[in-house]
């Protein structure tokens, strides 16, 4: 499915709106067989793109939803749920997969949560059919959250169950996505 129909622009939603509206408005006006057909076109045309885009996951949307899952499944505080988001071959500043557990059960024992948010279309890039990077904003939650909150670059592969898993990430200062920033202990 082309991704302007399963994942339409804004201005396409806003494009066929207009026509409907235009058309809808010239049958009021005159009321004839020929154009309550034009309307009546229209208005299938914005509900049947309307439909395409709740029925169908573009890889954007797949890959959005695979993190927002990530996030909730972290936050669970279930390690088997989680494990499942990370990889074999994760890799960040030299740590591995079982950094990556070590690191979760330290923020279990200290009721640590994460809240991940801003995805956009602008901040995710596929470099193949098979990854994506994603950019989004993130912190912990609790007292010295806004002192962690970081923009996030999360490189995410499409493994050979078709499910997407972040292979790595990079920080970076919140109001400038270019710098690198730890979040901390060379995370």
């Amino acid at each position: 499915m082309p991704t302007f129909l399963s994942d339409p622009p804004d201005s396409l939603y806003i494009a066929l709106f207009v026509a409907m509206l235009a058309a809808v408005g010239v049958w009021y006006r005159y009321r004839t067989r020929r154009t309550l057909i034009v309307a009546g076109a229209a208005l299938g045309l914005f509900l049947a793109l309307l439909l395409l885009d709740k029925l169908l996951d573009s890889p954007r949307e797949t890959v959005v939803r695979k993190a927002s899952e990530m996030q909730a499944d972290f936050n669970s505080g279930d390690w088997n749920r989680f494990e499942k988001h990370i990889a074999d071959n994760f890799e960040h500043k030299g740590k591995k997969k079982k950094e990556v557990k070590e690191g979760f059960d330290f923020a279990k024992a200290n009721n640590r949560k994460l809240a991940f948010w801003g995805f956009t279309r602008d901040d995710i890039q596929f470099l193949d059919g098979n990854t994506a990077v994603v950019g989004f904003d993130a912190k912990p939650e609790g007292a010295d959250a806004e002192l962690l909150h970081r923009y996030v670059k999360g490189r995410f592969v499409k493994g050979p169950n078709g499910q997407w898993q972040l292979v790595g990430f990079e920080t970076y200062k919140v109001l400038n996505h270019t710098q690198q920033e730890d979040v901390y202990g060379g995370w």
